[in-house]
């Protein structure tokens, strides 16, 4: 198998697999994998992160903390990106393109076994199938493939990233070390929206790469569809992707909901209730990165950027770094 051909193996397989869609197969088909592979989820220690907002840059955080302290951390993104190596890091580093391909190639191996021995069974039943399809999903892929790095590193803690959703495939596990709740601030709170727009400013401040975005930025994930959303029902259009908001317009609805404007805070409620609580605190990010990269536009579409992106870039600068 090439590195191609293992890439193209995790990003081709399903969203979602199983009869029901939920749960229950996703854990009994990584379960079966696992055992397969000799059991690599039974030695990770791991501290989850959940929430619905500002997992990523979070995570990449403490990851640079234990680093730093010199503690072998893996970490596992989600959810899986357009070059999956990089969700998977073992002391901050990607995974090799020679590591993706042994991982991936040992995965597809198990599930081959096991999709024999259940032919074998099914044919001595008289033809009697069983529900289970054990083809893993992409997010599975990526989840089997970081418990087999985290494994052969013999990391001393993972920080593992979870979804939202009953098919997420690491809530199989033992429970957590610890558990990180990411949320976000009141959005009464200018002081602290202001904190995170300085603490993303200064971050970037000393990085000539930002500029190299020109003054459009793309993005996707929860703040971008909200904000495409917010800005589209104040003007009485369709917030259809991919949409584009200039930077005095994201200025303006940041300092709204800052000032409690009765306005925006009753559209917030009504229209996008689930990120009322957590958009005020992206919007101040993605306003601090626009700031440094030099920006005046944003596009929010399926095929772009994660702000958590930003910060894996000065992550693999400051090793860049460090080695020199």
């Amino acid at each position: 198998m090439t590195y191609h051909n293992a890439i193209k193996y995790i990003l081709t397989s399903p969203q979602r697999n199983g009869a029901s869609g939920t749960g229950a197969d996703s854990f009994e088909r990584v379960r079966l994998i696992c055992a397969r592979l000799g059991s690599p989820e039974k030695r990770v220690k791991y501290i989850r992160f959940a929430g619905s907002n500002g997992k990523t840059v979070c995570q990449t955080m403490l990851e640079s903390v234990l680093h730093a302290a010199g503690i072998k951390v893996g970490s596992l993104l989600m959810p899986v990106s357009a070059e999956p190596r990089e969700n998977v890091r073992i002391g901050r580093v990607p995974l090799a393109m020679e590591d993706v391909v042994r991982y991936v190639s040992a995965i597809v191996a198990a599930v081959n076994e096991l999709k024999s021995e259940e032919t074998e069974k099914d044919e001595s039943s008289n033809g009697k199938k069983t529900d289970l399809d054990l083809t893993p999903t992409k997010n599975e892929m990526i989840f089997l493939v970081a418990l087999l790095a985290f494994r052969d590193a013999d990391c001393d803690i993972c920080l593992i990233e979870c979804e939202h959703n009953s098919a997420d495939p690491t809530k199989m596990l033992a429970p957590p070390y610890a558990a990180i709740i990411c949320g976000a601030i009141p959005a009464e709170n200018t002081r602290e929206a202001n904190k995170i727009r300085a603490y993303v400013a200064a971050k970037l401040a000393h990085h000539p790469w930002t500029h190299e975005f020109g003054t459009t930025l793309y993005v996707n994930g929860g703040t971008g569809r909200t904000l495409a959303r917010l800005h589209a029902l104040e003007r009485g259009t369709e917030s259809e992707l991919p949409y584009t908001i200039s930077y005095e317009d994201m200025e303006d609805i940041l300092s709204r909901i800052t000032a409690m404007d009765k306005d925006i805070k009753q559209l917030l409620v009504k229209e996008v209730s689930t990120r009322v609580h957590t958009f005020p605190a992206g919007l101040a990010a993605l306003l601090g990165i626009m700031d440094y990269v030099g920006a005046d536009e944003v596009v929010i579409t399926t095929a772009s950027i994660r702000e958590g992106y930003l910060l894996r870039r000065l992550a693999r600068e400051e090793n860049r770094a460090s080695a020199e």
